[in-house]
């Protein structure tokens, strides 16, 4: 099943036979950069079902950014591989080893009660993991949380620390905060 088809219609040919031939190896980056272009594919579903099966592959074999893009893909209501067990499955595997954008989105899932286990004091916890790190969005998300909280001395404490990592929306949190 894997790479019986071979077709990306895409205009880098040379990279893709480097990809191929890694990925075949057994070389866990390269699964993940062939999956992601079997999945942006949109020429053949056969070609982004492959992908999607790689991208499974490579998030076995712990490649945290394969756990996100497989939970953001799982976790989109748009999507036709919506699945929010899945997408809370990936995501949270993608946030235990670290990745910090998938901590930002495990959390505003939290936040928004998308999951069927919604807490916030563990979108907190999730969100204080990767703002600790100096993530802005993260800062971002932690301030507004606190804000809806009206735990305002930690929405300012955390939208200061946003709005030096250039957070356009940190600014309006401080502003609300002084009015």
């Amino acid at each position: 099943m894997l790479f019986r088809s071979g077709k990306i219609n895409n205009s880098d040919e040379g990279a893709k036979v480097l990809y191929n031939r890694a990925a075949r190896k057994n070389i866990v980056p390269a699964k993940f950069m062939i999956a992601v272009l079997y999945i942006t594919d949109l020429s053949s579903d056969g070609i982004r079902m492959e992908g999607l099966e790689i991208l499974k592959e490579a998030a076995d074999a712990e490649h945290a950014s394969a756990n996100y893009i497989l939970g953001r893909l799982y976790a989109s209501s748009i999507s036709e591989f919506y699945q929010k067990r899945k997408a809370q499955e990936y995501l949270n595997r993608a946030a235990d080893s670290g990745h910090m954008n998938a901590q930002v989105t495990l959390g505003e899932l939290y936040i928004s009660g998308e999951f069927d286990d919604p807490g916030l004091k563990k979108a907190q916890n999730i969100l204080k993991k990767a703002s600790l790190s100096g993530l802005g969005e993260a800062q971002q998300v932690l301030a507004n949380l606190y804000l809806t909280q009206k735990k305002f001395a930690d929405a300012l404490d955390w939208s200061i620390k946003a709005a030096r990592q250039s957070r356009p929306g940190a600014f309006s949190i401080i502003v609300r905060e002084m009015i």
